[in-house]
């Protein structure tokens, strides 16, 4: 699974997003490991921003029981 560059346009909606874009967002299963799954999440694309933003806050969430569809697991970072 993965997500790609949701700034579509450079400079929409706001050149400055760049630094927090999300560009990817990959997960999979551990090679070593079948129990235990690995997730990757890549930003700013490019070098489009000046630099990481470092005051961003990310958060991912993981459901891992399809019936109740709530996150089971939420990552911050």
């Amino acid at each position: 699974m993965s997500d790609h560059f949701d700034l579509a346009d450079f400079q929409a909606p706001d050149p400055a997003a760049a630094a927090v874009d999300i560009t990817g967002l990959y997960a999979f299963q551990a090679p070593d490991d079948s129990a235990r799954s690995v997730l990757i999440l890549a930003v700013n694309p490019y070098g489009l921003a000046p630099a990481f933003d470092p005051a961003a806050i990310y958060r991912v969430d993981v459901d891992t029981d399809r019936q109740q569809v709530v996150a089971s697991y939420g990552f911050r970072f």
